[in-house]
């Protein structure tokens, strides 16, 4: 049996950010279980959308102006210190 790092190993790369595009690599251990490979591949998409969350909110968010959406204000502080994404 597989220790639990050999099962969840995948990696997930920013490639490129051009304009509006992301380019996001992802390389995912395959499993001899459809199971366990299905769980790879949650986690694996999982952390694609995380690293595209991220770019999403630089590109949209890039000088802090409030936004309107119906009659609320929202307003960002914008990127604050010590606030990361994994």
């Amino acid at each position: 049996m597989k220790s639990d790092k050999e099962e969840t190993m995948m990696t997930a790369k920013l490639i490129n950010v051009e304009g509006s595009k992301i380019k996001i690599e992802l390389t995912l251990e395959r499993s001899r279980s459809m199971l366990d490979t299905e769980i790879n591949i949650q986690k694996g998409l999982n952390e694609v959308g995380c690293i595209a969350s991220k770019e999403a909110l630089k590109y949209l968010d890039t000088d802090g102006s409030p936004l309107k959406i119906g009659e609320e204000i929202w307003k960002s502080k914008g990127e604050q210190p010590g606030v990361t994404f994994s």
